[in-house]
């Protein structure tokens, strides 16, 4: 009786873990899967909006235009 119990609080320790694991994992990664694109217009429009935020910005770059 005492063995079955062992092996079900093993298992009950591993789906707990694995599971910690994937929450971990799910909320350290997804936060950056929301982030989408912006246009360099939709970026110059709203200046004041993006100011401290991280983005993505879509468009191509003018040689010599970056130092």
């Amino acid at each position: 009786m005492k063995i079955a119990n062992l092996k079900q609080t093993k298992y009950v320790f591993f789906i707990g873990f694995a599971l910690l694991g994937l929450i971990i994992l799910l909320t350290s990664t997804l936060p950056n899967s929301f982030q989408y694109y912006l246009t360099v217009s939709e970026y110059t429009q709203d200046l004041e909006r993006y100011k401290d935020a991280e983005v993505k910005l879509a468009g191509h770059v003018v040689p010599g235009t970056i130092e």
